[in-house]
């Protein structure tokens, strides 16, 4: 059994745990959230709390304070969205990668423009091929199946030394 336990723990199919820092985002996000549910809370208070007054200054000033504690929980709320994963563009043709953003409304923005040339090496196994960035960051994977593929993106990363002529 403990031989078993062993080859389990030293396997590659258990993921390692990430250090605390990665998951700041997360917390910071889930923070701004409870914030902004605070403020619009705050907002809807000054109007329930016992005792108000209905004076006509009390209420311009409760108004004011209500939709500036409105307002500004929505923009916190907003700004906690989690951040949009860019997509990647492959051109065999001008030899690129693109790495794109995409927003839910407008325009896609270029955020970075990489030659296969620049690339780390690339991974093909199990009918996928895995594009790399020189660092090691996977920025693509793609289905090798396609005749596409195949035929234009296998040889244009052959031709660069980024993909090795024989896989298995």
């Amino acid at each position: 059994m403990t031989s078993a336990t062993n080859q389990t723990r030293n396997s590659s199919l258990i993921a390692p745990t990430a250090p605390f820092w990665e998951h700041a985002g997360t917390v910071v996000r889930g923070l701004q959230r409870g914030v902004a549910l605070g403020l619009v809370v705050l907002a809807l208070t000054f109007w329930l709390a016992p005792g108000a007054s209905w004076e006509s200054d009390i209420m311009l000033f409760k108004l004011a304070l209500s939709a500036t504690a409105a307002l500004a929980g929505g923009i916190i709320f907003y700004a906690s969205r989690n951040p949009a994963i860019p997509t990647a563009e492959v051109d065999v043709d001008a030899s690129e990668v693109r790495m794109m953003h995409v927003p839910r409304f407008g325009q896609p923005a270029l955020i970075e423009r990489i030659r296969f040339c620049d690339l780390g090496r690339a991974i093909q196994r199990d009918g996928q091929i895995r594009l790399r960035s020189s660092e090691g960051e996977t920025l693509a994977e793609l289905c090798a199946q396609h005749a596409n593929v195949r035929s234009s993106l296998i040889p244009a990363l052959r031709n660069v030394g980024k993909l090795p002529a024989l896989t298995t």
